[in-house]
């Protein structure tokens, strides 16, 4: 695994970024329809559409 992030250091950032991304979005969506079934941050059943 050493050799994947020597061969491309910028992957680290990308997944960083990936997500950081994910976990800010909270319960925005592209899709105003998308029903947000579980919280992103802890183990709890919301059960709302997205914003």
């Amino acid at each position: 695994m050493t050799q994947v992030w020597e061969a491309h250091p910028w992957l680290l950032f990308f997944a960083l970024a990936c997500a950081l991304s994910y976990l800010l979005s909270g319960k925005f969506s592209l899709y105003s329809s998308q029903k947000i079934v579980y919280s992103k941050l802890e183990p709890r059943y919301i059960d709302q559409l997205a914003e």
